[in-house]
């Protein structure tokens, strides 16, 4: 319950930061985790005040240029979308030699306990991944409850990430 609620309060203060401290740590070609939000993914959108849904709602015109190889929304085409002005903040797993993933990376100026808190509520949510996995073996009627937990699978050499959200008032 603490993890939880200490996770969130970190995460508040952190989103709160200027731009500049949170974007010291961004998510690039060789770091798959970090801070990213609207504009760091190329996405730039304006409203159309004078097109208006059967909702009332106004409509938003976005275009996408960061990568034209991506999944991202064309260059070139533009396309009506509903905004999407999220910030994110992610990190990978602890062990960067098994998982072969990235070490972790914090803003330098962010509040030490950001980097305590969500590093704890990273450990806890693998050791409740862990008990759900025996739980599955359990019910699949696995001779081993380990099965998923074995060496290679789900231990410290996972790839599973957490990421924090912000949606800003609009």
């Amino acid at each position: 319950h603490f993890v939880v609620n200490d996770a969130l309060s970190a995460a508040r203060d952190f989103f709160s930061l200027d731009s500049t401290i949170k974007s010291a740590v961004s998510m690039t070609e060789t770091y798959p985790y970090g801070y990213e939000n609207y504009e760091s993914l190329g996405i730039h959108c304006a409203r159309n005040d004078d097109d208006h849904s059967s909702s009332g709602s106004n409509n938003v015109l976005c275009r996408g240029n960061k990568n034209k190889n991506s999944n991202a929304i064309s260059a070139t085409t533009p396309q009506k979308l509903a905004p999407d002005s999220k910030e994110t903040f992610s990190i990978g797993p602890i062990n960067p030699l098994k998982s072969k993933m990235p070490p972790r990376q914090f803003p330098p100026f962010a509040s030490p306990s950001f980097a305590f808190h969500l590093s704890k509520y990273f450990e806890v949510m693998e050791q409740l991944a862990q008990i759900l996995f025996r739980g599955l073996a359990l019910a699949l009627q696995l001779e081993d409850p380990e099965w998923f937990l074995r060496e290679g699978v789900f231990d410290e050499g996972h790839q599973c990430a957490l990421r924090i959200l912000n949606y800003p008032l609009l």
